[in-house]
């Protein structure tokens, strides 16, 4: 389960840095190297306050929660949001069944693809709220959010062993940042780090094969059948389009043909050259 994406990192040797001021009489003396003391702020008691400059370690990054696990995210007062996906905007063009996070059953995904055709056929206020206020809990929305080392040492210490999978998924993608032992207060390898993560994506895919290959199956024939769907509401359009393209590149189409058949007859001559003869395969 993938739900951290373009990760940013910032001010992460500035602050190891700074965290030297208070015993510094030259600030421009003080060294970037982590040392044990750097280790024994960072890992102190969450509240005490000496853990200060992991504020100053800036993280920003795109996050995929479900609703129900961005109701608890928002706790955190350090965690804020840049900008975010909108159900009140768009909830009606959304894909509710490639949105909604595999725990959904279908007939409640269902219910929501009713009512959203309902809208469609007549869009009213009031069938606009009744989409808002059925979409499941599982539906799983983006935001781009900001926050730093210190927020994520708080929710690593609360969050690592919880129910949700995503807040297992997101505390086993902290484990992989620069220095996480910052926020872990153990120091592993960046090699052991990306495997942890690596293997616990694995477990939640073997623990979930059925249903997930499942759920991509209906999804691909879903998008096929929307693909068909497409294609005979613009057949026209579609036709014009690659009969034009086909007389503006006509010459580059029918060399790449050619380079094609004759690689093709290439190879074929060359598998049949590899074939033993009767009398060979029988000596």
């Amino acid at each position: 389960m993938n739900v951290v994406s373009n990760v940013e990192i910032m001010g992460l040797a500035a602050s190891v840095k700074a965290s030297r001021y208070p015993m510094a009489t030259d600030t421009e003396n003080c060294s970037e190297e982590v040392t044990e003391r750097t280790m024994a702020l960072a890992n102190c008691q969450t509240g005490s306050g000496h853990d200060q400059f992991l504020t100053g370690i800036v993280v920003q990054f795109d996050l995929t929660f479900s609703i129900k696990a961005w109701v608890e995210a928002e706790r955190y007062h350090f965690l804020d949001f840049v900008s975010s996906q909108s159900t009140m905007h768009r909830i009606t063009s959304m894909d509710i069944d490639e949105q909604c996070i595999d725990y959904v059953r279908r007939e409640t995904i269902e219910i929501v693809e009713k009512l959203v055709e309902e809208y469609k056929e007549e869009p009213t206020p009031e069938r606009y709220l009744a989409v808002l206020y059925n979409v499941p809990v599982g539906l799983r929305l983006t935001a781009r959010m900001t926050t730093n080392y210190r927020q994520l040492k708080t929710i690593y210490q609360q969050r690592k062993n919880h129910r949700l999978p995503e807040w297992r998924a997101f505390c086993a993608w902290i484990e992989t940042l620069p220095r996480a032992e910052f926020i872990t207060g153990r120091r592993v390898d960046a090699a052991k780090r990306g495997e942890a993560y690596r293997e616990y994506q694995r477990a939640y895919y073997q623990a979930h094969k059925e249903e997930l290959q499942k759920r991509h199956r209906e999804y691909y024939w879903k998008k096929k059948e929307n693909s068909r769907a497409y294609y005979q509401a613009h057949k026209e359009e579609l036709q014009k389009r690659h009969r034009e393209y086909y007389l503006a590149h006509r010459e580059k189409i029918r060399k790449a043909t050619r380079e094609r058949y004759y690689k093709h007859q290439a190879d074929r001559m060359e598998k049949g050259a590899e074939k033993p003869r009767e009398g060979e395969k029988n000596a």
